[in-house]
């Protein structure tokens, strides 16, 4: 394309010229087509007007005839003059005389000698007219079709001929043709100018400010926006560019501040070419901290080699050479580099490799960082080592030891306690079945509480040695199929609470799960305990048992219609010794749920409970798969 090529013309220009060209061409068409249709339709109009009219002439001129009124035949031919085109009429006897015309010195003479003053052509169409003498109106062009001449028989044995002049009409027809080409190439030009200003305002103004912010981004400005809005192709382009900025700004954002983080920290960043000695293309300012400067490795001054301390230097040129020969990219490497004060210092070097398309390396880049001090402590760990492992040997003895002192005082506490509660529950058995015809009606309420209250502190104490068990025991993991182990947990506890009325629905699909079966089993009691006792005395008591597991958790839930908590005191129902409820209205020791609490953060699982008063509970045990 030559420099002088139209479409090396801005759009802003090129486009008017384009729509004023697309404009003037089609106008020109448009007039050329009409030019075409002139001469078509004038003829065919003309021999319409004309056949109306020799249709009546013809009545006309036979009715004269008839009569033999010859002075009214003349005038009516002599009328035809008056008719706009009509060059020549003649009405012809049967002897071929001209008894009718436009001139009046041509009455009473022979056709012939009148038609040797016409042109040949229009005196030859004539006589063969009157020779094939044709029984209807008959209308031929003739002069190159510029005349229409027409022949009509009128009865008896005359004939009336006609020639009408068409170069006027077509003249008046051409000159509105061309008044109409010009109007329509007007219309069109104005309509390509307010197109070219509609495409300037919409389009190409638009596209000023895209080209603007494109200029400024490319100078480095990314905080240059385009500002373009709408959905059409420019506001596309515009969003991505300005999209673009963003992130290129938010990407030299990162670099800067990458730059600076490197610059401040400990870290050395090397790019070297993959030439001998590995010569260095670029080295951050940390370098400063190994007491270099960027110059000393940049202008060649030191190459990186030479830094390297003797026992490690062969090491790492044999594992770079390997892994530019053949890989992997990214590599890891520790050895010991040369301050510039002499002293040498652990570093350790992440490189990756930069290749091009045949597969050669082009750039090695790495991040260096100095890790003498941890060098140095791993020295001092392998000795703050074997005193720790002596240590936490003494300590696990001491913790066996406390715990077996644990154990034997829990067996202690139980025997203790439980001791006097059996005699104090024997007594007031005893007090109950051999006296009670003597106490009265107050007297037997009162050993009636003094053995509720001995059985709730037998209670007590169970479930505070399971408390404490729970805390102690070992926990044995292996595979448990959860629907046995809920369906096994539910049969048991029915069995052994009495609730006729609770219907127990259970949706739990056989699922493997690896825990310890005799804590999730007693989670599983506490839970199905806790729901029957607190559903006991609703309308239509219910409780539902679901299970559900994904790719990231097991999920157990335990749902009742029973009275519900307040989520206030949501904490303190996982808490011992904690209850929401009096103990005449609800039985229990309030360690129940303490219990599963303890269990599950035991197991590794997570326990929460949500409620409403008044509509039930539903607890939740979830598991990580």
């Amino acid at each position: 394309m030559k420099p002088g090529s139209l479409l090396y013309l801005p759009g802003r220009v090129l486009t008017p010229l384009l729509l004023a060209f697309i404009a003037l061409s089609g106008a020109s068409v448009h007039h050329l087509l009409a030019l075409k249709t002139v001469e078509r339709s004038v003829t065919e109009e003309e021999v319409v007007s004309l056949k109306e009219r020799l249709g009546i002439e013809q009545s006309s001129l036979e009715g004269y005839l008839m009569l033999g009124d010859r002075q009214m035949v003349q005038r009516r031919v002599a009328g035809l003059g008056m008719r706009r085109n009509i060059t020549h009429a003649w009405l012809i006897d049967p002897n071929d005389v001209v008894v009718g015309s436009l001139v009046r010195t041509q009455l009473e003479q022979p056709l012939n000698g009148i038609l040797e003053n016409v042109t040949e052509e229009l005196a030859q169409q004539v006589v063969h007219l009157i020779r094939q003498r044709p029984l209807s109106v008959s209308i031929t062009t003739v002069e190159n079709r510029q005349l229409l001449l027409s022949y009509t028989p009128i009865n008896p044995g005359y004939h009336l001929i006609l020639s009408s002049d068409l170069s006027q009409p077509k003249a008046e027809r051409a000159a509105q043709a061309r008044q109409d080409s010009l109007q329509v190439a007007f219309f069109s030009l104005l309509f390509a100018m307010l197109l070219a200003v509609l495409l300037y305002l919409i389009w190409f103004r638009r596209s000023r400010l895209l080209i603007n912010a494109l200029k400024a981004i490319g100078a480095g400005n990314l905080d240059a926006r385009t500002g373009l809005y709408g959905y059409d192709e420019l506001a596309a382009i515009g969003r991505a560019v300005d999209l673009m900025a963003a992130e290129m700004r938010s990407r030299r954002d990162q670099l800067e501040l990458l730059a600076e983080l490197i610059g401040r920290s400990p870290v050395v960043a090397f790019e070297w070419q993959n030439l001998p000695g590995w010569p260095v293309n670029f080295v951050s300012d940390s370098i400063i901290a190994w007491g270099y400067s960027q110059q000393d490795f940049q202008s060649g001054r030191i190459n990186f080699i030479d830094i390297i301390h003797p026992d490690d230097r062969d090491r790492i040129i044999q594992e770079v050479t390997e892994h530019l020969s053949s890989g992997p990219d990214d590599y890891r490497q520790e050895y010991r580099v040369a301050r510039q004060d002499g002293d040498w210092i652990w570093v350790d070097d992440r490189t990756w490799l930069t290749r091009n398309e045949q597969g050669e390396v082009t750039r090695i880049h790495g991040v260096l960082h100095d890790f003498t001090e941890l060098k140095e402590a791993e020295a001092q760990v392998a000795l703050l080592v074997s005193d720790l492992e002596k240590r936490v040997e003494e300590r696990t003895e001491r913790l066996a030891a406390a715990n077996k002192e644990l154990e034997a005082f829990s067996y202690s506490v139980s025997h203790d306690l439980k001791a006097p509660l059996r005699g104090i529950d024997g007594y007031s058995q005893l007090l109950h079945e051999s006296y009670a015809e003597q106490l009265d009606e107050e007297g037997r309420y009162f050993v009636e509480n003094i053995r509720a209250g001995v059985k709730q502190m037998y209670q007590l104490i169970e479930d505070l040695l399971a408390y404490s068990r729970m805390e102690r025991r070992l926990l044995e993991e292996r595979q448990v199929n959860l629907g046995d182990l809920v369906a096994e947990v539910i049969d048991f506890q029915l069995a052994v609470e009495s609730y006729p009325d609770v219907v127990v629905a259970v949706e739990v699909p056989p699922i493997q799960l690896l825990i310890d079966r005799e804590g999730l089993g007693m989670v599983l009691r506490n839970l199905l305990s806790n729901a029957l006792k607190f559903t006991a005395g609703r309308e239509q008591p219910s409780i539902a048992v679901t299970a559900q597991q994904d790719e990231e958790r097991i999920l157990i839930s335990v749902k009742d219609n029973g009275v519900g908590f307040d989520m206030k005191y949501h904490d303190r129902i996982f808490q011992i010794f904690q209850r929401l409820h009096r103990p005449e209205d609800y039985a229990g020791t309030g360690v129940g749920l303490a219990l599963v609490g303890k269990a599950m953060q035991r197991m590794g699982g997570r326990v929460w409970a949500e409620s409403t008063v008044g509509k039930g509970s539903t607890f939740y045990l979830e598991f990580r798969t």
